[in-house]
């Protein structure tokens, strides 16, 4: 009755239903619940009338194949993602650009401990130029001509480095979109935050350009991660260029880095004291047996790391709950509840890296995911050509065969094989994420299920 990309699972008193294919989700009662169970262990349906009654059986019956006549769930009888025939479907032509990342420029005023960079270099130092920045930008514009909505994200190194390039892109759209019309185009930029001055500032807020802040936490924690190339410390420097912001009224949200070594109590009780609007936590690194760096993550680092995590966001669900919707704990919930319930179905991967984004490098290349910069094994292509489209096909391939276990898994619909740069390898191949870290993802998921629909209605 149920085909492999049909999920059951528990969760506290929830029981639950998804499909992995149309990633449509489902709450059932405890008996529909035991009931397609033990039909998808393969039991026949009179051994399973004799547990439940024939009455319930046909009911639960019914109900699924109401579902599968409305399409809501499907009936796959083979491997329902075989590499091939997906990475054909979603790539019949060109890509679809609806985000661009363009890298200003490749180095940094600063020298992070945890730069997978190389202080914002990517193994080859290089400012953007206007001939490149023009190529690209146009190659972007007219790779969407479908679609109403894109967006432009200014990165580095240091993207202020390279102010000028930012302003020309800018520039060059009040110029061009008047042959655009219906096109909607936003710009924003992730920086460090040590080089605003009230002319930087001021245009920023003309332009209504959003702004991304690099900050890792209190004093302590971000003078020992993040110093400039002299050693000397920066959240005074940081904090400085927010007062400047705060000053003009410019909207920002807060990127902070987090670290194994960092005391996650002291951490979030700086961000609740400082009440940004919002505040983004990422783990400095992808979670391995054997870490290389102290700062980086093991799996028994990163599993109380999770755990301390949906501590806080059971809090935070607890707060919303009671109405108390703009707390650090609440917003942090929020979200995770907005990535949940505004997720790509149609797309087979965690992100768009490289189909409905990417990245537009000062190095001359095109990339799919701003951590491959500078590894010639991952451009798929470059501003004279735009992208092949035969290169990020081979990406996918890759990815696809490398994570045939992500298919039949519980987490599938909001993990999705992960980050492309989790699977990366130098070479150009992909790894399988391991069993251990696997287990810490799904027990996870579980537990944001469970609070996404405890505070869905309240929400929504």
């Amino acid at each position: 009755m149920l085909t492999e990309n049909i999920m059951l699972f528990k969760t506290h008193n929830r029981y639950i239903m998804i499909d992995n294919f149309t990633f449509n989700i489902f709450l059932l009662n405890e008996t529909t619940f035991k009931i397609l169970e033990a039909l998808k262990r393969g039991l026949n349906k009179g051994e399973v009338e004799k547990v439940f009654g024939k009455n319930n059986v046909s009911k639960v019956c019914d109900y699924i194949n109401d579902l599968k006549e409305k399409k809501a769930i499907y009936d796959l009888k083979e491997d329902f993602y075989n590499s091939k025939k997906i990475v054909e479907g979603i790539i019949p032509r060109q890509p679809e650009l609806l985000e661009a990342v363009f890298m200003l420029v490749q180095c940094c005023n600063m020298q992070c401990k945890y730069c997978y960079g190389n202080s914002g270099q990517f193994g080859n130092k290089s400012v953007m130029s206007k001939e490149m920045a023009k190529k690209y930008f146009e190659y972007f514009l007219k790779s969407c001509e479908e679609h109403s909505r894109q967006k432009v994200k200014f990165l580095g190194g240091e993207p202020l480095l390279n102010f000028d390039i930012m302003k020309y892109i800018i520039e060059l759209w009040e110029q061009w979109k008047s042959s655009f019309l219906g096109r909607d185009l936003s710009f924003s930029f992730t920086t460090n935050g040590t080089l605003f001055t009230p002319e930087i500032v001021q245009y920023i807020k003309e332009k209504k350009i959003g702004v991304t802040i690099s900050l890792d936490g209190p004093e302590n924690i971000q003078n020992s991660m993040r110093k400039f190339h002299d050693g000397s410390f920066t959240y005074n420097a940081v904090m400085r260029g927010i007062d400047l912001l705060e000053k003009y009224e410019v909207f920002f949200t807060i990127r902070a880095t987090v670290t194994s070594n960092e005391n996650l109590d002291e951490l979030y009780q700086y961000f609740e004291e400082k009440n940004f609007s919002i505040v983004h936590i990422i783990p400095v690194d992808y979670p391995m047996k054997a870490k290389v760096e102290d700062y980086q993550w093991d799996l028994k680092q990163y599993g109380d790391y999770v755990n301390r995590e949906m501590n806080l966001l059971t809090e935070g669900c607890d707060e919303i709950s009671a109405g108390n919707n703009n707390t650090f704990k609440a917003r942090q919930m929020k979200i995770i509840y907005n990535d949940i319930n505004f997720r790509n179905k149609t797309f087979p991967f965690k992100c768009s890296a490289g189909w409905w984004s990417a990245v537009f490098s000062s190095d001359g290349y095109i990339y799919p995911c701003h951590r491959l910069v500078g590894n010639k094994h991952y451009r798929i292509g470059d501003y004279l050509k735009g992208i092949e489209v035969n290169k990020i096909k081979e990406i996918y391939f890759k990815i696809l065969e490398a994570s045939k276990k992500c298919n039949f898994c519980i987490a599938f619909t909001t993990c999705k094989r992960r980050c492309m740069a989790q699977m990366a390898l130098p070479d150009g191949n992909f790894a399988e994420i391991s069993d251990e870290l696997c287990d810490i993802y799904r027990d996870s998921n579980k537990h944001i299920w469970d609070l996404f629909f405890k505070i869905r209605d309240v929400v929504d």
